[in-house]
């Protein structure tokens, strides 16, 4: 039930409730926190993300579960008739749990010593409110037994009490006795059920025996292990000194082969240890190694974990199979990753999902690059084919620690779907779905297709590079024995829209992005690298750099800048205008730790150039520096390089280690960007904005409903052919617009130019009541077909005449999908509505009459069906509204509720699929007088300091205002009371009927007394001026403040001070924000304006409503001309 983020919401908010439950030994397990497909305990955080949690136990302890669902975060509320915003949930408990009436009882664990402590437990519901309760417990050495009372915790039936066992004969005295290995059992009569309930333990009274201490060294982390002759928990302290053993580690899962993992050691340091267990029952054994401790060499972890979740998707081929599958999956081997490592030369441990289980954080945390590796054979399904939950939020939290991440894959897009990772981690800011898999889609990135690459110009991983890519490992899609020309893949490679904080790095043949890196130049953080494609389609030899070993190379070169001591070197931009600041950063692991280093700047007009030096950053062996590029008119200054036109300005950097020189170049260019050719076509509620410029740039649309422009549109993407969009727009509405485009150098051009504004108005759409019965000679006029492209029925307006019906519902015309009643074996038609806005109400309802049979003609049909979808923001989300199968009973009346889709524009759509294969009659579906119904209950005033209680049918509304709507009233009989308003007479109360088919409205006028008609209540003239004026007075200003007594009383200032004004400040924020403070009047309504000519004024805030005697606005930065700003109230 929770409440949908807007989309348009930044952040977009979602209510977040978790679950977290607490089992009788304390333990606590989170929702959505897996292991194995088992809950983990203690798991350190909760699911930020789904809507839906769960708790699995495969062996749960018996006992008593404590079940909490925390409310983490809640902004909305899906119930309206609930006072408070609260979120509503459902909790389902599937488990072994005792019937109504059914007794229990148990023990805290399963095991003790002698001496030791039990504590007992029963439940039964039936005793609740009894004060206690006997029951008997026996061991195998005291075999009669004690009977012991336990006391109520609690009205509820829940008793407790404890018992202590010794050791010796037996003797009644209270206490248990009992000896190694025997048996406990405690023991109830469950009165109501006529049998006993009973629970058993054992009494174990041996140390566990301790053997094979043991130290090994694997993925970066020490593991020490030994074995046990039962199973133990496993704590191992250590330290970097025999005397100082001031570190520890605790595992406390029971097992015979116990471990504890020991992370973040230091390299090359001699660790000295011991090992500690203790078995169920709590008895402790030590193995110290007589006194003398163990020890181990911490070695350093490599530097590249390649962790492998490659699975294969079917088995391999039978050779012996009569009918081999002609397109089989194939089996690429790990070597397609290890070879290139092995070629580069850097350390690397491999990490097999299959043996290994899935990694966590802290199994990431030692290495400094995460590379990992998917099947991307479409075939591949499950867990180890894509990046779980816990995945991704372990190789997030990698990424803000400063770790580096690497992943190459086409089908992760398709797999991971519309979820935060993709966006926060892999640096992908949009990705066009394909709403048909393996059919073609111009405008999708999903399946697209990257036959080949190429590197963005000056990139310091991709230059240079353009290669084809090799997909033959892969399977294909061929559906020709369906009749269709269809054949999709091997190549089904992704592109997408990167974030704006990402760099694009690669381009498939049509310019579009497959491969984006992280961060900027000049930016810290983790870092990472990710291509929409496989990393062993690009060909494992070939001329440099169009190889897998040496595009992989540079990937690990800019995840780990300076890797294997090899200097590298690089900039923010390829091109720069004048003036502006140059980034350079050389990564080189020789010099970690030493805090600086030096590059040396020249440019075409500066040869002889300056040294600058380079800080280390957070990044150990990443240094960063910055220099200024200044125009030829300036001198030369210390800092600063002197560059004009078509200079080339470079950077070199002396590698000691390697005895050579690195070089990162860039141009320089002052020249902006010409635009030309603007069109816009505007929709109902969006626009496209396309234009052309002279070189690449990115885009910027700055629009808004006054000549202040407080909304964007963006493409980040740079080229010279640009598309924008703007949504959110209101139908028949004029805009104002200019658009912006920022070349790579930073040069800015502006269209208009000169301050002034472009225009345009997008279109006016239908409103409710809306009614077609089809018979109008332009009933078609305004509604659309599209068909699938081999259909053989489409969607006709006419006289039907198949076996469905011989008439329409109000003849003589309905839309069919086969009106003649034809022969057909396939069917992909849609019927299209009018473009409708669904205003004037608070609840909408779309009818229409159809008539359908979706019933199998013959044995080999494969489908039939009809389903009826509503699209808004111009079909940019289709929502399923209903879906029909079988057959309606002749005619029947269909009513939707559209009141979820009220304010939006929107447009329904009848899609009808049938396919088959035999020719057969299919009739299919018959649509008739469509109407969409807007009711509503609402509340209209002349004040907006107005309140009132308005009572139904089982609930009452308070409002306040100029304006208020009922949400989904209940029908039945209305009265509304208003409230006194002071110097004002309220009106007088009404009654009114309503029904889900109609709209009331109540119209409440307040009124005063204006005996000398000059507009102003003469109550209020008595109160401030101890009686009432002669006459009308036009501008008459008792305090001399400048606003006349009309404009005091409407606003609500004392007219006898010359203090209390209604007056307007501004404060200029950072960023460019602007802060308008006012006094204000509590109740009165308040709104900015704001011009640039002091003569044309338009709204530069929406209306609010003051609640205390200061209010406030604040307005985003202006990038137009100077503009001024004035305050509006209504009383």
């Amino acid at each position: 039930t929770d409440v949908p983020g807007f989309p348009g919401a930044i952040p977009a908010l979602v209510n977040d409730l978790d679950l977290e439950v607490e089992g009788p030994d304390g333990t606590i397990y989170r929702g959505n926190q897996f292991e194995a497909g088992e809950s983990g305990p203690d798991a350190p955080s909760s699911d930020s993300l789904n809507n839906v949690e769960g708790v699995h136990l495969q062996s749960p302890l018996p006992g008593e579960y404590k079940v909490r669902v925390r409310a983490r975060n809640v902004v909305s509320d899906a119930r309206k008739d609930t006072p408070a915003i609260d979120q509503d949930f459902a909790l389902v408990i599937s488990a072994d749990i005792p019937l109504p009436g059914v007794g229990i009882v148990f023990f805290d664990r399963r095991a003790y010593r002698a001496p030791d402590l039990m504590k007992l437990r029963l439940i039964d519901f039936d005793l609740a409110g009894q004060a206690s309760v006997s029951v008997q417990l026996r061991s195998s050495t005291e075999p009669g037994g004690e009977t012991i009372n336990l006391l109520a915790s609690g009205p509820f039936g829940v008793f407790t009490g404890t018992v202590s066992t010794a050791t010796g004969a037996a003797v009644p005295d209270g206490k248990l006795q009992v000896a190694n290995g025997n048996w406990i059992e405690i023991r109830y009569l469950d009165v109501s059920a006529g049998i006993y309930r009973t629970n058993s333990a054992v009494a174990d009274l041996s140390p566990p025996i301790l053997n094979a201490i043991n130290s090994t060294t694997r993925f970066g982390k020490t593991a020490v292990s030994w074995t046990a002759n039962e199973p133990v928990t496993a704590i191992v302290y250590y330290g970097t000194s025999p005397s100082l053993i001031n570190l520890s580690v605790t595992n406390r899962v029971l097992t015979s082969t116990p471990q504890g993992i020991l992370q973040n050691l230091v390299p090359g340091l001699t660790y000295y240890y011991y090992v500690v267990s203790s078995d169920e029952a709590g008895n402790v054994t030590t193995n110290n190694n007589f006194g003398t401790l163990y020890s181990f060499v911490a070695q350093p972890a490599a530097t590249v974990l390649l962790v492998n979740a490659y699975e294969l998707a079917y088995p391999p081929p039978d050779p012996f199979d009569p009918d081999p599958d002609p397109n089989p999956s194939s089996d690429i081997p790990l070597s397609a990753y290890t070879n290139a490592l092995n070629q580069i030369g850097v350390s690397y441990d491999v990490w097999n999902v299959e043996t290994e289980d899935m990694p966590t954080f802290n199994d990431l945390v030692p290495f400094r690059v995460v590379i990992w590796r998917l099947n991307d054979d479409f075939n591949a399904t499950g867990d180890r084919s894509t990046l779980t939950t816990p995945v991704q939020s372990a190789i997030t939290n990698f990424l803000a620690q400063g770790g580096s991440f690497f992943l190459s894959s086409m089908e992760i897009l398709s797999r991971l779907g519309n979820v935060p990772f993709t966006k926060n981690a892999l640096q992908v800011g949009s990705f066009a779905t394909n709403p048909e898999p393996f059919l073609p889609c111009d405008d999708c990135d999903e399946d697209r297709g990257v036959a080949a690459i190429e590197g963005a110009e000056g990139d310091l991983i991709t230059q240079g590079i353009l290669t084809t890519l090799d997909y033959s490992a892969y399977p294909f899609v061929d559906l020709s024995d369906l009749g269709l020309d269809i054949i999709a893949g091997p190549d089904l490679g992704d592109t997408f829209v990167p974030t704006v904080d990402g760099v694009p790095i690669l381009f498939e043949v049509a310019g579009n992005v497959a491969g984006v890196r992280y961060p900027r130049t000049g930016q810290d953080g983790g870092r990472l690298v990710f291509m929409s494609f496989p990393l062993d389609a690009i060909p494992a030899t070939g001329s440099s750099p169009n190889n897998r070993a040496e595009v992989l190379r540079r990937v690990l070169q800019f995840l780990v800048p300076g890797l294997s001591g090899v200097g590298t070197i690089s900039l923010d931009s390829p091109k720069y205008s004048v003036p502006n600041q140059i980034t350079v950063e050389v990564g080189d692991l020789d010099l970690a730790g030493l805090g600086q280093t030096a590059v040396s700047f020249r440019s075409t007009l500066e040869p002889a150039g300056q040294t600058l030096i380079l800080q280390e950053t957070p990044r150990r062996g990443l240094f960063r520096g910055y220099i200024t590029l200044i125009s030829p008119t300036n001198s030369p200054v210390d800092g600063a390089l002197r560059a004009q036109e078509g200079d080339l300005v470079w950077v070199d950097y002396f590698d000691a280690s390697g005895g050579s020189t690195v070089r990162a170049e860039a141009l320089v260019d002052t020249t902006p960007p010409v635009i030309s050719n603007i069109e816009v076509l505007a929709q109902f509620q969006e626009a496209t904005f396309t234009w052309e410029t002279s070189e690449f740039t990115d885009a910027t649309v700055q629009f808004g409903e006054s000549d202040f422009l407080n909304r964007t549109a963006y493409d980040l993407e740079f080229g010279d052919l640009h598309e924008a969009r703007a949504v959110g727009l209101i139908p028949d509405k004029l805009y104002y617009y200019r658009l912006v485009s920022r070349d790579i150098a930073g040069n800015v051009t502006t269209v208009p130019s000169d301050g002034s504004l472009l225009t345009f108005r997008t279109l006016k759409a239908t409103t409710p009541p809306w009614y077609d019965d089809l018979e109008s000679t332009s009933a078609s006029t305004n509604w659309s077909t599209l068909n699938g492209e081999l259909t053989e029925s489409t969607w006709e307006l006419g006289v039907p005449a198949n076996s469905l019906a011989s008439a329409a519902y109000s003849p003589v015309n309905a839309w069919g999908t086969n009106l003649r009643g034809d022969y057909i074996s396939g069917g992909d038609t849609t019927l299209l509505s009018p473009v409708i806005q669904l205003v004037g109400g608070t609840q909408a309802r779309l009818r229409f009459w159809h008539n359908y049979n979706f019933i199998p003609v013959g044995e080999i049909d494969l489908i039939e069906v009809g389903d009826l979808y509503i699209t808004t923001n111009n079909g940019g989300s289709q929502i399923l509204l209903a879906e029909f199968g079988e057959a309606s009973a002749g005619w029947e009346l269909q009513e939707i509720d559209l009141t979820p889709y009220l304010g939006q524009t929107v447009r329904f759509s009848w899609v009808y699929a049938m396919s088959s294969f035999e020719f057969g009659e299919h009739p299919g579906w018959l649509i008739d007088d469509i109407s969409v119904v807007i009711s509503g209950l609402s509340v209209s005033n002349n004040l907006a300091q107005a309140s009132f209680t308005l009572f139904g049918p089982g609930t009452n509304y308070m409002g306040r205002g100029l304006s208020f709507n009922a949400t989904n009233p209940p029908p039945g009989e209305y009265r509304i009371q208003y409230n006194p308003v002071e110097y004002y007479q309220a009106p007088v109360n009404q009654t009114n009927t309503f029904s889900d088919t109609n709209s009331i409205l109540f119209l409440g006028n307040y009124t005063f007394v204006d005996g000398n008609n000059n507009g102003i209540a003469d109550a209020w003239e008595q109160a401030f001026f101890g009686g009432v004026a002669p006459g009308p007075l036009p501008g008459a200003d008792e305090d001399g403040d400048g606003m006349s007594d009309f404009a005091e009383f409407m606003a609500g200032t004392n007219p006898t001070n010359q203090l209390s004004t209604l007056s307007l400040s501004a404060t200029l924020g950072s960023g460019g924000f602007v802060q308008f403070d006012w006094p204000s009047g509590s109740g009165r309504d308040y709104r900015v304006l704001g011009s640039s000519n002091l003569v044309n004024w338009t709204p530069s805030s929406s209306w609010i409503t003051a609640t205390s005697q200061n209010s406030q606005v604040i307005l985003p930065p202006n990038n137009g001309p100077a503009r001024f700003f004035k305050l509006e109230v209504r009383p």
